[in-house]
């Protein structure tokens, strides 16, 4: 009886290592996972700010061009309303000589 128990004893113990063993190698994997994982996301966080960045610029960029467009725009429309006037002018004065003429 002492044999038998003493038989089970050395089989658990074996077993015992056997899943130390198992539960260390197991820990080490997802210790390197997490790592690795770690890595990953802190890439991916610095991809992610130089893309905000990018980003931002782009936007700052596209806002200086709309408002160039913005005052070409202005300066177009003050140039052709001048323009306009002139032009009423001119063919005031012209209506004028014209009837002078036939006068």
């Amino acid at each position: 009886k002492v044999e038998a128990l003493q038989e089970q004893l050395s089989t658990k113990t074996t077993e015992l290592e056997t899943l130390k063993k198992s539960y260390s190698s197991t820990h080490q994997q997802l210790q390197n996972s997490l790592i690795q994982i770690q890595g990953q996301l802190q890439q991916t966080n610095n991809e992610i700010q130089t893309a905000r960045k990018e980003a931002n610029a782009m936007q700052e960029a596209a806002q200086q061009k709309l408002h160039q467009v913005e005052s070409t725009l202005q300066r177009l429309r003050s140039t052709l309303d001048a323009s306009g006037r002139e032009g009423q002018s001119h063919s005031t004065l012209l209506q004028e000589d014209i009837s002078k003429l036939h006068s």
